[in-house]
């Protein structure tokens, strides 16, 4: 739902046929907590509202508390700032009614190129993204607010941006061992993972977005054993939705 754009006459109507919840775009923080209460009030089942607050709720909310970026927070070396700002961030999403934070990106910034990832990666050493990433999920969790690691497997090598087209990723396995480092290492903390639309070859994808193939379950449930919830990044982005 996209505060300015989107008519919430319509998502009215959306929550009566039984949709579960939305991701919040945009908006003033009155203005986001009246329209999660109001469609609370018109919903069976309570519903489930996400957003992308990455930097801290004014990564979309207006009026928030603006946060530093994760490679700005990991400059410090001290994983209790990243713990900090997942707790900032989740008593200011409690507050607009959002219980599930798209955030924190674990993709390494490998690539100095990368026109998407950068600065909202903590770093490119895998153990200082795991244990940064590590803390920030713990801070969401202490207020009961829901995280996602992203983007499974890995954005950090791209050179395009999957908003606009999709990516493909050439490394070898060996290499991309190391990108999933992360992942493997938090698959038992995080509650959800976002699978990015990147083709990626040498882990089966073949030509098609990793998001849509078979190949994502096969590595994510079987061989790194995760057993959380599994979403991919938005639908409407040019990666797949050019396809």
């Amino acid at each position: 739902f996209r505060f300015g754009q989107d008519d919430p006459r319509r998502a009215v109507s959306l929550v009566k046929a039984g949709v579960g919840g939305f991701c919040l775009y945009k908006g003033k923080s009155r203005q986001i907590a009246a329209f999660t209460a109001r469609l609370q009030a018109q919903a069976e089942v309570p519903l489930l509202f996400c957003a992308d607050y990455e930097d801290g709720a004014a990564s979309h909310c207006q009026d928030a508390t603006a946060l530093p970026s994760n490679m700005g927070i990991a400059a410090s070396g001290r994983p209790h700032l990243a713990r900090l700002k997942a707790e900032i961030t989740a008593r200011e999403a409690l507050a607009l009614g959002v219980r599930w934070v798209l955030a924190p990106v674990v993709d390494l910034a490998v690539e100095p190129s990368n026109p998407i990832v950068n600065v909202r990666s903590f770093g490119a050493d895998p153990a200082l993204v795991s244990a940064m990433a590590r803390a920030y999920l713990a801070g969401l969790g202490s207020r009961g607010v829901l995280g996602c690691i992203k983007h499974f497997p890995g954005h950090g090598r791209t050179v395009c941006d999957s908003h606009l087209e999709l990516p493909i990723i050439k490394a070898g396995k060996a290499v991309l061992e190391r990108d999933l480092a992360p992942f493997r290492r938090l698959a038992k903390a995080a509650a959800s993972v976002m699978l990015g639309h990147l083709a990626v070859p040498a882990l089966g994808s073949g030509s098609e977005p990793f998001s849509l193939s078979p190949a994502a379950a096969r590595l994510l449930r079987g061989r790194l054993g995760f057993k959380g919830l599994v979403t991919t990044d938005a639908l409407d982005m040019h990666a797949i939705s050019k396809r």
